[in-house]
């Protein structure tokens, strides 16, 4: 008897198709393997973006307290501004024609 007998390496039909369904249980283990992987990084991606949101929120708070802040010293140095513009107004008030006649002295 050879040892690569066409006879003996035939399977029965019930035997085909139980390694048939087999195949198709690995197949299937195997893609729900790669289904819960790729669950598992859409998840990781979600706790990512929820984290940036939470700090892009902190620093737009943080930005408009800023901004708030800037505001008001902007008020109080324009209103020191106009003071100091009246003050000066007040203190050296002088007549426009005085200024020419200067100028046209030789």
């Amino acid at each position: 008897m050879p040892l690569l007998d066409p006879t003996t390496l035939a399977l029965s039909p019930r035997a085909n198709r139980t390694r048939e369904v087999s195949i198709l249980v690995y197949i299937l283990i195997g893609l729900c393997l790669a289904l819960a992987g790729v669950a598992g990084l859409q998840m990781a991606y979600m706790f990512y973006i929820d984290r940036l949101d939470r700090e892009r929120k902190k620093r737009l708070h943080g930005l408009e307290i800023r901004c708030k802040a800037l505001l008001q010293r902007l008020e109080v140095a324009e209103q020191r501004i106009e003071e100091q513009n009246e003050l000066l107004n007040t203190a050296y008030l002088e007549d426009e024609e005085s200024w020419a006649d200067v100028i046209d002295e030789p």
